[in-house]
């Protein structure tokens, strides 16, 4: 079993690490809160810490979300002859909400992509962004799939651990996220609605 990506039981103070339980192997963030960097200057890997050099000093060199999905990727490969379960949670199209209450955008990606020249707000860029990479990351997940022809006899379920959100920028409205339903993540009036 893996797991690629946030990782969010126990707090730091008692952080209970995904190989306690059950998992083989994990690497990405130790905690929710560390999840909120999308340049930090370490993963977790089991139990050993991998520095990301390249974003010392406040460098943006190695965006998370693509070593960690590198590292799925190699854990398909790896037990592809085998059964196994993988446990992906992406972090986007979350936002950094420390960056977001510093700057106003805390949608943070290396770059806007197909975007780029859309006549939006630089949140609203970075938003759709994200939620672009992760459709092309699930697309590569069920391609790696394919290519080791396992994709028949593998069950892939996609959920999310939240509805939409109005943070670091974004706002519910500009894509109408919500459709026909009302509220979004920590919205105290909304819930009484939905």
């Amino acid at each position: 079993t893996g797991l690629f990506g946030k990782w969010g039981i126990g707090g730091p103070a008692n952080l209970v690490r995904p190989n306690a339980q059950g998992f083989d192997e994990w690497f990405g963030y130790p905690t929710q809160l560390h999840a909120h960097l999308y340049y930090p200057p370490s993963l977790w890997h089991n139990e050993t810490e991998v520095f990301l050099n390249k974003n010392f000093n406040a460098a943006n060199g190695e965006y998370a979300p693509d070593t960690i999905m590198t590292r799925a990727l190699d854990f398909i490969d790896r037990n592809k002859a085998s059964s196994f379960f993988l446990y992906l949670p992406f972090t986007y199209p979350h936002t950094n909400n420390e960056l977001g209450n510093q700057t106003g955008d805390g949608m943070e990606v290396p770059n806007y992509g197909s975007y780029k020249d859309k006549d939006w707000p630089k949140p609203e860029k970075g938003f759709a962004a994200m939620v672009e990479r992760l459709d092309n990351e699930v697309g590569r997940v069920l391609a790696k799939l394919a290519e080791h022809n396992i994709d028949r006899n593998t069950i892939v379920i996609f959920t999310s651990d939240n509805g939409s959100h109005q943070e670091g920028g974004h706002k519910v409205d500009f894509f109408d996220s919500n459709s026909i339903y009302k509220g979004w993540k920590r919205d105290q009036i909304g819930r009484a609605h939905v």
